[in-house]
């Protein structure tokens, strides 16, 4: 890494570093995490972690982690780790970094040209960084492929090697047998341009804990800039907060009553998550205990499936007990009548248990997305009205009025998630009602005027949507989450803003003045798909 300059900037640097962990399965990323949240890394790019169909763990060790998909479980796959709510992560426009991470698989060439394209996309005033395993020797290139690889990551758009930063990892033993001898190699880099030299305070090799490799973590500390430059940033920041609004013009009619209610609901605040609390002390020592005798060389096949066997069985220990506990929990808040609680306790219990997130599925994903976009559009009517060869019935049509409003939202189910862009829940409607409701009793009207005012608000959004036909941009989107179908396709479920649950309640009630037939089922009272599935068995029986 470079030299200190003559005139340091500020003792404070964010670490970052790049490590070829030579597996992510089986527990080998959550360990990797672990050893380089202990040596204080902010960000790390991680090699071969051979993560296959997105399935691994999205935070742990307080990094959330984001992977690319390997080509096999032998071979290739790239993380990223950065650490959460960090201090010194500043969006500051005088010194940004455009970070851009590999890995080039030894007989590969086709990953020098992505390498490069990477670095030319890199966004004008950004400082490029290069951080990987290139298994080449930029030092001494040996071949053609060596040389091209060096060429790329010397030319004027590419990152230049920093002084002491070509040192890559010290391979050692297999791991079947006595080490017989180190072989040292300089296949990982963290590279950076001639003029950003400075930007580094300083550079090292690293042998995190908890999880061995052949490779060794290479670190450079990043120079946050100026304290007093921060801290003018983080003041005019606070004078002038970012906020992503939901429309690029400014808001009128709907919209902005929309964003008049969102901004009298209080954000909930996420629940605390603390990643790998249930791997017990023991459980870790073992860990540790492999990866230590890994790097010595002491690791023979014997010991290393002896150590195996106790790290597994402990493992399923810390399982039994944190479900264990999870039981406990849920029984206490049961007892309590807390039945929503005890509920999250479950759901949270088999977040953690499955380790992993479900297999993604962006094809399934696009399609629901224009599925919903279509389904949205406005369109002319296709041609004549259908024919009606029955008496038709009186479905009233009119504007609702507030008693009919108020019968609606005291119906709403609670503890159910908040709209996805206001946060607004069943919870907060009634409280406007009850707002209301307190300001016109009589007894105790006195104390609180304009208690009401948010549910005159709401009423006069939900009245204008009626009268006018027009629906408010926020209300449109929609978070979509898939679940699984039989035959490995999925099924979209959109949570909506509880606006429209009260604007469906309402139709719902007034459609019922038609009598269907028995065999409609949905939005009926008494009537739903559950109640179709069951009849259907019956029926087939």
């Amino acid at each position: 890494m470079p030299r200190s300059p003559s005139r340091p900037e500020g003792n404070r640097t964010i670490p970052i570093a790049t490590w070829n962990i030579r597996s992510g399965r089986n527990v080998g990323l959550e360990a990797a995490a672990k050893g380089l949240r202990q040596m204080g890394i902010g960000v790390a790019l991680l090699q071969e972690t051979k993560i296959t169909n997105g399935r691994y763990t999205r935070s742990t060790s307080g990094y959330s982690v984001l992977c690319s998909a390997a080509p096999s479980a032998q071979q290739g796959g790239v993380g990223l780790l950065w650490e959460e709510n960090h201090a010194d992560f500043e969006v500051e426009a005088a010194q940004r970094y455009y970070i851009v991470g590999c890995y080039i698989p030894p007989d590969d060439l086709e990953g020098v040209e992505h390498v490069r394209a990477a670095l030319e996309a890199a966004p004008k005033g950004c400082k490029p960084l290069l951080l990987g395993d290139l298994n080449a020797d930029l030092l001494d290139p040996e071949g053609d492929r060596d040389q091209a690889i060096a060429e790329s990551t010397a030319s004027p758009t590419s990152p230049a090697t920093s002084r002491n930063a070509d040192a890559g990892s010290v391979r050692g033993g297999d791991g079947r047998g006595p080490s017989v001898g180190w072989i040292t190699s300089h296949p990982d880099y963290i590279l950076c341009r001639e003029r950003d030299r400075r930007a580094f305070r300083r550079g090292c090799i690293r042998s995190p804990r908890f999880h061995h490799s052949d490779h060794r973590a290479v670190v450079g500390h990043l120079r946050r800039g100026p304290p007093r430059r921060l801290a003018h940033y983080r003041r005019r920041r606070r004078r002038f907060p970012l906020q992503l609004g939901p429309s690029t013009g400014p808001q009128v009619g709907l919209e902005q009553i929309f964003e008049e209610l969102k901004v009298t609901v209080e954000k909930p605040k996420p629940r605390e998550r603390k990643e790998n609390a249930w791997i017990s002390d023991r459980t870790w020592s073992l860990i540790e205990q492999r990866a230590d005798l890994g790097r010595k060389g002491q690791l023979d096949q014997a010991r290393g499936r002896s150590l195996k066997r106790r790290i597994w069985a402990s493992l399923r220990e810390d399982r039994k007990a944190r479900a264990a506990r999870v039981g406990e929990q849920i029984e206490q808040k049961l007892g309590e009548g807390n039945v929503q609680e005890a509920f999250r306790c479950l759901k949270g219990w088999y977040r953690e248990a499955t380790e992993t997130a479900p297999k993604p599925c962006f094809q399934a994903m696009e399609r629901q997305t224009a599925e919903r976009v279509e389904l949205y559009r406005q369109r002319d009517p296709p041609g004549e009205p259908i024919p009606v060869h029955v008496t038709p019935f009186d479905v009233p049509d009119g504007v609702p009025p507030d008693l009919e409003l108020r019968q609606r939202v005291r119906g709403l189910p609670n503890g159910r998630t908040g709209g996805t862009y206001s946060h607004i829940k069943a919870e907060d409607i009634k409280e406007w009602l009850r707002g209301a409701e307190l300001e016109e009793d009589p007894e105790q009207g006195e104390g609180h005027e304009g208690a009401g005012d948010r549910w005159r608000l709401f009423v006069k959004l939900v009245q204008a949507i009626w009268e006018k036909g027009v629906i408010p941009q926020q209300l449109l989107w929609t978070a979509v989450v898939l679940i699984p179908k039989g035959g490995g396709d999925y099924r979209g479920i959109g949570l909506l803003e509880p606006i429209w649950k009260v604007i469906e309640a309402i139709m719902d009630r007034r459609l019922n003045v038609i009598e269907f037939h028995d065999a409609l089922h949905g939005f009926r009272a008494e009537r739903g798909t559950g109640t179709a599935t069951t009849e259907a068995k019956l029926t087939s029986s």
